[in-house]
């Protein structure tokens, strides 16, 4: 199905052609890569190298921009969202265990199967080693606020570098003779 006349409408519409010659287009070179990154690396080079020169031709002046380090907040969060599938995949794997599913490629029980042994050791070393990485780099909010303890906290807790034990338990539990008792 066609519009008779299209081009006769659309010509009323249409701008005069643009002149390119001596423009600078900025291009962001990491689309062409990702567009051939299932070529061979050889025909992703000649591909690349096609595009450049037709832009050349036709004397436009390509600047190629490149991606630059990734902001702190970005790589935060989505290292939060490659977690997060790590946990969902795990505990649609648990589901599939506890309810008895049975594996599409060896058709036995996920409780059975290899296959998904496999899998779940992998995902288990995926939450562990994100585990390590975190201890490793202290950025696990343990919930202590450094900024706020006090130096009467800090005269409680440690007393000319001992640790006293009833300081754990609470203030003013015990008495003056009890407190020397636990002590000594």
């Amino acid at each position: 199905m066609g519009v008779k006349n299209l081009w006769k409408i659309l010509k009323k519409c249409a701008e005069e052609e643009i002149n390119f010659d001596d423009k600078k287009l900025a291009i962001d070179i990491s689309i062409w890569m990702y567009q051939y990154s299932s070529l061979p690396h050889n025909q992703s080079l000649y591909f690349i190298t096609k595009r450049i020169l037709k832009l050349i031709y036709y004397k436009i002046k390509p600047v190629f921009v490149f991606d630059g380090n990734i902001p702190d907040l970005k790589r935060k969060v989505c290292e939060e969202r490659r977690n997060l599938r790590n946990y969902v995949d795990l505990s649609d794997l648990a589901r599939k265990f506890i309810e008895k599913k049975i594996c599409k490629i060896c058709c036995k029980k996920y409780n059975e199967c290899v296959h998904a042994s496999v899998e779940k050791d992998n995902l288990f070393s995926k939450i562990y080693k994100n585990c390590i990485d975190r201890l490793e780099n202290h950025e696990y909010d343990w919930g202590d606020d450094i900024s706020s303890v006090s130096e009467y906290e800090d005269n409680i807790f440690f007393d000319n570098n001992e640790y006293n034990t009833y300081d754990c338990v609470t203030d003013n539990q015990f008495t003056d003779t009890e407190k020397s008792i636990i002590n000594t």
